[in-house]
């Protein structure tokens, strides 16, 4: 029973989340946002993944990827004409 109540309680803050930034984002840039960091989120994971790999068979030379650490620090402008 505490499962679904934290699953609905979740889902209500998510919505409310999602509410707050588009009253603030335009909503092409917060699905533009939201895209990008959910690609972060994917990259740092598999990051992390293979760092672990590595770590458990030290004679392993897997490749490792390398991360921008630029979180949150990407610039979402877009030039507009004839605005007053």
């Amino acid at each position: 029973m505490r499962c679904i109540e934290a699953r609905l309680r979740l889902e209500r803050e998510k919505e409310q989340q999602e509410t707050l930034i588009l009253s603030v984002i335009p909503a092409h840039i917060a699905l533009s946002m939201k895209s990008e960091m959910l690609r972060k989120v994917k990259e740092t994971a598999k990051y992390h993944n293979v760092q672990s790999k590595d770590y458990d068979d030290q004679r392993s030379n897997t490749k490792k990827i390398n991360t921008r650490k630029t979180a949150f620090h990407d610039l979402y402008v877009k030039k507009h004409e004839n605005v007053t």
